[in-house]
């Protein structure tokens, strides 16, 4: 198997930091593409995949070979939450940890606010958040206001800039 290179990358495509889109600098072979035609296509969980010899490569990985000439050996997070947007400041490297705690909001949230639950046994708001997988309970609140909280302040304090709070 061959190991895609940054030189490799650049002599088949150009990349824009500032759009964050691949274009052709060369017709590969059997295919249809005309040079400077937007290389990619969005796959079904919303990430940018790029052929490259008949196989495909998350985009957002390229494009960090293509700009530091080393494939990210972390996770890659897109800092706006948007999987298709490979614009170099919408990215960075992260802990499996730190990519999950930049997500949204769960659809099952009932609270409306993230990290905070109601106890109907207890009758009170809770809040708790994960540290490396692992549920740590942050404490019990007469309002999801104030457990929310206390989630911010726990999660600022673990997580720094990778919070997300909606």
């Amino acid at each position: 198997m061959m190991l895609i290179s940054q030189e490799y990358l650049k002599e088949r495509f150009n990349y824009d930091a500032e759009t964050g889109l691949f274009t052709w600098k060369i017709i590969p072979a059997h295919t249809k593409v005309n040079i400077g035609d937007i290389a990619g296509v969005v796959d079904a969980t919303g990430y940018i995949r790029l052929s490259i010899n008949h196989k495909p490569y998350l985009a957002h990985r390229m494009v960090w070979l293509y700009v530091y000439g080393v494939m990210p050996c972390k996770y890659m997070d897109h800092i706006n939450l948007d999987r298709a947007d490979n614009r170099l400041c919408n990215l960075r490297e992260s802990t499996p940890a730190q990519n999950q705690a930049n997500k949204s909001l769960s659809c099952k949230n009932t609270s409306g606010y993230k990290g905070v639950y109601w106890d109907s046994a207890r009758k009170y708001w809770r809040a708790a958040i994960r540290i490396d997988g692992i549920k740590k309970h942050l404490g019990c609140f007469s309002s999801k206001e104030l457990a929310f909280k206390s989630y911010q302040d726990a999660s600022l304090k673990i997580h720094g800039e990778f919070s997300r709070f909606n």
